[in-house]
């Protein structure tokens, strides 16, 4: 009596070794593949339609939710579930890629050939396992950077979904640190104020002289200690280190000499300071050769060090070494110099940061940012600080330097910084907004957006402390007679 085969179960001629590795290596790129050449029909399907369904849903998620996309990839306990689910699905596939050839080799191969077959599919398992490992390794690598830079667990859900509700404008202080071997303590060199339009995305970027005096105390022992109008004694970029030798008149807290700076910050400029990071300048050779170089255009030759090194003229890519100093140095130049170079050399990093440079270089720039990179911006407020960052890229940037001839840092005014500061947000809204006006497509114009005043409500202004005028300054200067800031170009 003939036995009836099952439905889906109808056996094909196997194919030749070759065309069998073949096949089960196609099942690499379209599982099912070597399922429905070998007849088994429902694996094949089951197959092939289970991995087209992941596809399109894949596909929808980027499209559709890109940015939820890209917030995962900064949340600790996302990341360890993308570690174990590329694991689980690498190790899936590979199974796939054995079982395809399984169902195809021929089944009279001597031992040669068989060993051979052998050999071979475990070099198509083994290269379909690559990729996931290598995602679990950067999810993996992603993680532990999240949790060694910044501090705390995932917030309340709730906050998480609406950070900026009632923030107009984050205020960030990016400070570099030019603590060495052969220096005393920690010198704040660089001293950058991001102020972001959360609705927008558009950023105007401060820059105050690391030589700027008579800085105000916050409220409390340290401005009873240093009254206005004469406030610190010191250079602003001594403000850090005082703090670490004075912990008992700092902010409690880890890192008092940043966020004693933070509220010193907030009183020149008139605004709040929200979060700081703090880059290590002597690791950021480190960072840059972890990029692969960065491209720069060199104006003039920049001399540095003790023995006649120079940054040459011209543009291409700076190594570490070149790029660390094209932002340092100081010879021949002057601290105002060396401050339009450092903000020309951060937008260059930035903006050559592209996905390919990043995916292909990852581990090791993690590893630098870790050694380099200090922050007290929390956990949970990350995911809305990466879409931040997506409105950040594509909207436009303004700087201002409080340099001479605007700002005296020897006799600075801290009222004139205060309106300029007011002056220079103002005039980012007011792009912005003239920029959400044209023509609506029925013939009318849109209704102009009413302009912002600056700092918004929720951000209310600081009263500037009592002081001496800057050197030749009118008191009571209108807008008309303010110079306007300096806003430098870059190469």
């Amino acid at each position: 009596m003939t036995q009836r085969r099952r439905p889906g179960r109808r056996r094909a001629r196997r194919p030749r070794l070759g065309s069998a590795l073949l096949l089960a290596a196609a099942s690499a790129v379209l599982p099912g593949l070597a399922h429905l050449r070998a007849g088994r029909y429902l694996a094949g399907t089951f197959l092939l339609g289970a991995f087209l369904a992941v596809i399109a849903g894949l596909a929808a998620v980027v499209v559709l939710r890109r940015d939820d996309l890209i917030a995962l990839a900064v949340q600790p306990g996302s990341l360890m579930a993308v570690v174990i689910a590329a694991m689980t699905v690498g190790a899936l596939w590979a199974l796939i890629v054995l079982r395809s050839y399984l169902v195809l080799r021929p089944l009279d191969l001597g031992p040669v050939r068989r060993a051979a077959g052998s050999a071979g599919v475990t070099v198509l398992c083994l290269a379909v396992c690559a990729p996931f490992v290598v995602a679990a390794h950067y999810a993996y690598v992603q993680r532990d950077l999240v949790n060694s830079l910044f501090s705390g667990g995932g917030g309340g859900s709730a906050e998480q979904r609406n950070a900026w509700e009632r923030l107009d404008r984050l205020n960030i202080l990016l400070l570099g640190s030019d603590a060495g071997k052969d220096r005393t303590g920690v010198r704040t060199d660089s001293i950058h104020i991001a102020s972001i339009d959360t609705s927008t995305g558009r950023t105007v970027l401060y820059s105050l002289p690391r030589n700027l005096e008579n800085a105000p105390m916050p409220p409390g022992p340290l401005r009873r200690q240093f009254p206005s109008p004469q406030g610190f004694t010191g250079l602003l970029n001594e403000v850090y280190q005082y703090a670490v030798e004075h912990p008992h008149v700092a902010p409690e807290g880890p890192k008092p000499g940043a966020q004693l700076l933070k509220q010193v910050v907030a009183q020149i400029l008139g605004i709040p300071v929200h979060y700081y990071a703090i880059v290590d300048l002597n690791g950021f050779e480190k960072m840059v050769n972890a990029m692969g170089g960065v491209h720069m255009c060199v104006e003039r030759p920049i001399p540095y060090g003790h023995v006649g090194k120079v940054v040459e003229a011209g543009c291409r890519k700076l190594n570490g070494s070149e790029a660390l100093w094209y932002g340092r140095s100081r010879t021949l130049s002057d601290d105002y110099d060396r401050m339009k170079r450092q903000r020309c050399l951060m937008d260059a990093m930035v903006q050559q940061a592209d996905p390919v440079t990043v995916l292909r270089r990852y581990p090791n720039m993690a590893a630098a940012t870790k050694q380099i990179v200090q922050t007290d911006v929390p956990q949970h407020l990350l995911p809305d600080l990466v879409s931040l960052g997506l409105k950040v890229k594509k909207a436009n940037l303004t700087s201002t330097q409080f340099v001479p001839p605007l700002i005296d840092p020897a006799y600075p005014d801290f009222s004139r910084i205060h309106h300029l500061t007011r002056e220079a947000i103002q005039r980012s809204e007011r792009a912005a907004d003239e920029g959400d006006r044209g023509d609506r497509g029925d013939g009318t114009r849109q209704q102009q957006k009413q302009p912002r005043t600056a700092p918004s409500v929720v951000q209310k202004p600081i009263p500037p402390p009592n002081q001496v005028p800057a050197a030749g300054a009118r008191p009571g200067a209108s807008p008309r007679d303010t110079p306007a800031a300096n806003q430098d170009g870059c190469g």
